[in-house]
């Protein structure tokens, strides 16, 4: 289900962000982006601080190591 106000209601800024990068990628941008842009102060700056703090130093696990097909039988 889609909100209609995080698919409408952008604030400018957020709309031409999400312009440029409709333009940039050809492609519809994802829910998840809107719902980060939607209200930045409300819920994408911490949601952003808590992905970052979570997720793994760069260099830590190699690329592709979580790919299924990287197992070795």
């Amino acid at each position: 289900m889609r909100l209609r106000a995080v698919e409408h209601r952008q604030r400018l800024p957020q709309r031409l962000k999400l312009m440029l990068i409709r333009l940039v990628s050809r492609r519809r941008v994802p829910d998840v982006v809107k719902t980060l842009l939607y209200r930045p102060e409300f819920f994408g700056r911490p949601m952003c601080a808590w992905t970052q703090a979570v997720m793994p130093r760069p260099g830590l696990w190699a690329s592709g190591s979580f790919s299924p097909r990287s197992r070795r039988s």
